[in-house]
C-alpha cells in the first residue's frame, strides 16, 4: 500500500497516481501505526479525567432514571 505523501510527490513530479476515497480500512491501517502524542499518566490527562468524572457523561451529569415511571 503506497501512502498519500508518496502519491502526492509522484503527482508533483508529473507522474500519475490514483488517490482513492477514504474508507474504513484506511483508518484501521493508520490506527495501527499512530501512537498517542500525550502520555496517559501526564498531569493534563489526569486533570482531564477528573474533569470528565465531574462534568462528563460518567460524572455528576449522568442521567438518573426516574423510579416513579417504572
Amino acid at each position: 500500500m503506497i501512502n498519500i505523501r508518496s502519491k502526492l510527490l509522484l503527482l508533483l513530479k508529473g507522474g500519475s497516481a490514483a488517490i482513492h476515497p477514504l474508507n474504513i480500512d484506511d483508518f484501521r491501517f493508520a490506527h495501527e501505526r499512530v501512537c498517542a502524542s500525550v502520555s496517559s499518566e501526564s498531569k493534563n490527562m489526569t486533570e482531564l479525567h477528573q474533569w470528565n468524572e465531574l462534568y462528563g457523561e460518567g460524572g455528576s451529569r449522568r442521567k438518573k432514571s426516574l423510579s416513579y415511571f417504572m
